[in-house]
C-alpha cells in the first residue's frame, strides 16, 4: 500500500487518535497506536507520564535515606530525595544521584550464572538449594551493614535453612565505636549525635559530611547547628593532624599530633570532671591525663587545652570522633574518651543519645 493520506485513512486516524494522527500526513499501524490507547492489563498507565515511587537508598552503608523514584514507561528515569522521610528530607547526596548508574549498569549480570556460564532461574534455585542442605550448620553470610529489620529476616532464614553466622563488612566500619559504647553504656549500638541542640561541635577528626555515619542527615543537622541564628553563630572546632572536607568547614582547626586525639579528649574531662565531678569512679582513668601532662605530646598548648575544655563545659557541647585512625589499635580507646568526655560535660541525652 502508497505512504500517504488517502480519504480512507483520513477516517481511520480521525478515529484511532484525533487530529494529532491527522497532522503526521504519514500511515500508522493501528497496532503500534492502540498499545499507548489501551494500557495494559497489569498495569496501568499514561504515556509521557511519570510515576513516583517511594523507596530507600542503599548506595552507601548508612542506608537509610528515603528515595523517591520517577518512572516512565517502566524505566527509572530519575533518583531524588524523599521530602516526606524523616532522616533525609528530600536531600539526596550524589551516590544516590547516581544510583540509576547501578541500575542500569551493563555489566550487571541479568541472570544466573554457574561457574561462568548463563543458567534458567530453576536450575539455580536447584543448585542453590541442594548447596543449602549441603551445608546445614555451616552457612556463612557475607554483606554490608543492614538496616531495619534486614538483619532480624536474614538471621530468621540462616535458622529456617540449618543455622549459619552473619557477618557485616564494610570499607568505612563503626565496629570500634559500637564497641566503645558497649564499654561506656552497656549497650552494643551507635548513639544518636544531635549537631542541632549543641552550641559547640568538636570534632576528633570525624569526616561527618563525607563518609562517617549518615553524611545527608550530618549535613543538615550541622548546618542547623552552625547557621547563624538570634543574633549569634555556634562553634565548631575540629581537632587533628589533617584538615578534611568536614575540618574545612569549621570555625577553628588545632592540628594535634597524629593518635593523641584520645590524649585530648581526656584532658578535658579531667579539666571538667577537676571542677564538676559527676562520676567518681572517672577520678583514677582521669588522673594520668592532666593538660600539663599530655600538652608536650599532643601538640597543644596547656592553655589551649584548658580554654576549650572551659568552653566545652559551659556551653551546649558535642564531641564526636571518626577519621584515619578510626581503623587503628587505639580506635576503640579513642572512641571511650570522647564518649567520657560527653558524659562528664552533661551531654548525655541531650546531643549524645
Amino acid at each position: 500500500m502508497k505512504k500517504g493520506l488517502s480519504r480512507r485513512n483520513l477516517f481511520k486516524f480521525m478515529a484511532v487518535g484525533g487530529t494529532t494522527a491527522v497532522a503526521a500526513g504519514c500511515e500508522q499501524k493501528p497496532e503500534k497506536i492502540i498499545p499507548a490507547l489501551v494500557p495494559p492489563v497489569e498495569f496501568e498507565y499514561m504515556p509521557n507520564t511519570g510515576y513516583q515511587y517511594m523507596t530507600t537508598c542503599r548506595e552507601c552503608d548508612s542506608g537509610a535515606c528515603g528515595m523517591m523514584i520517577t518512572a516512565r514507561e517502566y524505566r527509572a528515569q530519575k533518583a531524588e530525595g524523599n521530602p516526606n522521610h524523616p532522616l533525609n528530607q528530600g536531600a539526596l547526596c550524589a551516590l544516590g544521584q547516581a544510583s540509576l548508574q547501578t541500575l542500569y549498569n551493563p555489566e550487571r549480570h541479568a541472570q544466573p550464572r554457574s561457574g561462568g556460564e548463563v543458567i534458567s532461574w530453576e536450575d539455580a534455585q536447584s543448585e542453590f538449594v541442594s548447596l543449602l542442605q549441603q551445608s546445614a550448620g555451616q552457612i556463612v553470610y557475607l554483606g554490608r551493614p543492614t538496616v531495619g529489620s534486614e538483619g532480624a529476616f536474614v538471621d530468621n532464614w540462616l535458622n529456617e535453612v540449618g543455622g549459619g553466622k552473619r557477618i557485616a563488612f564494610s570499607l568505612i566500619s563503626r565496629a570500634a565505636e559500637q564497641r566503645a559504647c558497649e564499654i561506656a553504656f552497656g549497650r552494643s549500638d551507635l548513639p544518636d549525635y544531635a549537631f542541632e541542640n549543641a552550641e559547640l561541635l568538636v570534632n576528633f577528626g570525624a569526616d561527618f559530611i563525607e563518609t562517617w555515619g549518615h553524611p545527608v542527615q550530618n549535613g543538615r543537622r550541622f548546618a542547623d547547628m552552625h547557621a547563624y541564628s538570634d543574633g549569634k553563630k555556634n562553634r565548631c572546632i575540629h581537632i587533628g593532624p589533617h584538615q578534611s572536607l568536614s575540618g574545612a568547614r569549621a570555625d577553628e582547626w588545632l592540628p594535634a599530633n597524629s593518635g593523641t586525639e584520645a590524649m585530648i579528649a581526656l584532658a578535658m574531662a579531667y579539666f571538667i570532671h577537676q571542677r564538676d565531678p559527676r562520676y567518681d569512679f572517672l577520678d583514677d582513668y582521669l588522673s594520668p591525663y592532666s593538660p600539663e601532662l599530655v600538652a608536650g605530646d599532643t601538640g597543644i598548648s596547656v592553655d589551649k587545652i584548658r580554654s576549650l575544655a572551659e568552653e566545652f563545659h559551659q556551653n551546649s557541647s558535642l564531641a564526636i570522633a571518626g577519621g584515619t585512625w578510626n581503623s587503628s589499635e587505639q580506635a576503640t580507646a579513642t572512641q571511650v574518651a570522647v564518649f567520657t568526655l560527653n558524659a562528664v560535660a552533661n551531654n548525655l541525652g541531650k546531643t549524645l543519645r
